[in-house]
């Protein structure tokens, strides 16, 4: 529970309401810009699930109360009827005990009556501490600048959308930050399976860092990486868990980088939300800014997964169009990489797959049904 108040010897509730009310508001006020979406999202999505069980177990509890020590129906057969009539009959011998009985299941109803009612007030006092943290945080997107997204990002073009929205909707969509590291785990992989030394000797660029799963994983690996995004509440996270994350946009930070200087530009799930122009721009700087047999690693969701392309990708509201493979292989040539491997990345899991896929029409059915989620492509400057 949490300590919103002290419960006295009667069972009853001392809640200061509006002290706590202060008390949140100083906090949010005080906390926000440094602490970002991403705690106030998971304290939420926490708070919503905990009284979901606890309303759950609640009404479990109340519809059980009064069963402590009843009868239960006995069957209607010869042999119900007759075990109902002998425990009837070891009741009335046991008139000595059963009062002790009847005392215990007495005071054992009343503290679960009066515990359930500790908690049916709890509950009703959480609920309203978090509309009001809810209506606490759309008068800080009011009042502190992000009601309306602010003019236009050099790579896309677009109007962005507020920072904390956005973080918090690929909190929501992409999954817990360890199964997001397990799931790029894959790219650690190729990439060091490619062999060359002078790889993991050179820096590392994360375009697009957002949480810093990768940032991590390669830091962990003792790869020099930076990582860049221009989120500060991508930013302020990396930088809460000791990485080096800049807030800037791709495109600022390359041109400001010197020519053949990086070994690996890695950019996950970052070009479906640029324009083409902003997508052929970027590669160009990206090849640009490579050492020789450096290389550049790109992960997108895969539009030949038909639920993936016609509703998945529509979640998120900055996504631009989907990528096909074979374009992203065309502008890798086009800007003169060497398209070294596709990876098949994220596929559905195997239950939900069609039967029988060895017949060829079906298995090629289920491959646009329930194929590989999103696709990943490596390119290396010769």
């Amino acid at each position: 529970m949490l300590g919103l108040g002290r419960v006295s010897s009667q069972g009853h509730i001392s809640v200061n309401v509006r002290e706590k009310v202060r008390e949140i508001h100083s906090n949010v006020e005080r906390n926000h810009s440094a602490v970002g979406p991403r705690a106030e999202s998971a304290v939420e999505s926490a708070t919503i699930a905990d009284l979901g069980s606890l309303r759950n177990a609640y009404e479990r509890l109340y519809s059980a109360r009064h069963m402590v020590g009843g009868m239960p129906p006995s069957p209607a057969t010869l042999r119900g009827r007759t075990g109902r009539h002998l425990v009837t009959l070891v009741q009335r011998m046991l008139f000595w005990y059963t009062p002790q009985i009847h005392r215990f299941q007495d005071e054992a109803t009343n503290l679960l009556d009066g515990t359930l009612r500790i908690i049916e007030q709890q509950s009703a006092l959480i609920e309203s501490l978090r509309k009001d943290v809810t209506a606490l945080r759309r008068d800080l997107w009011a009042g502190h600048g992000e009601s309306a997204p602010a003019g236009k990002t050099e790579e896309t073009g677009e109007k962005s959308l507020p920072a904390s929205f956005e973080f918090a909707l690929q909190n929501h969509f992409r999954g817990s930050e360890t199964n997001t590291e397990a799931k790029l785990g894959i790219w650690l992989e190729a990439l060091t399976d490619l062999s060359d030394t002078h790889l993991r000797q050179g820096t590392w660029l994360d375009i697009g860092c957002g949480r810093g799963e990768w940032l991590g994983l390669v830091t962990k690996a003792g790869i020099h990486a930076v990582g860049i995004d221009p989120s500060p509440a991508a930013v302020a996270h990396c930088r809460g868990a000791n990485l080096a994350a800049e807030r800037v946009d791709a495109v600022t930070w390359l041109k400001s980088c010197p020519d053949a200087s990086l070994a690996v530009i890695s950019a996950f799930h970052v070009v479906e939300h640029l324009p083409v122009d902003a997508l052929l721009h970027l590669v160009q700087l990206a090849v640009q800014k490579l050492q020789p047999r450096g290389v550049i690693a790109i992960e997108t969701p895969n539009p030949a997964n038909l639920p993936m392309g016609a509703h998945h990708f529509w979640n998120d509201p900055t996504h631009q169009r989907p990528v096909p493979p074979a374009l992203l292989k065309f502008i890798f040539e086009y800007f003169g990489l060497k398209v070294l491997r596709q990876l098949e990345l994220n596929p559905c899991p195997d239950q939900e797959h069609l039967p029988f896929t060895e017949i060829d029409v079906i298995r090629q059915v289920d491959q646009h049904l329930y194929g590989p989620q999103d696709y990943g492509l490596i390119g290396r400057r010769e």
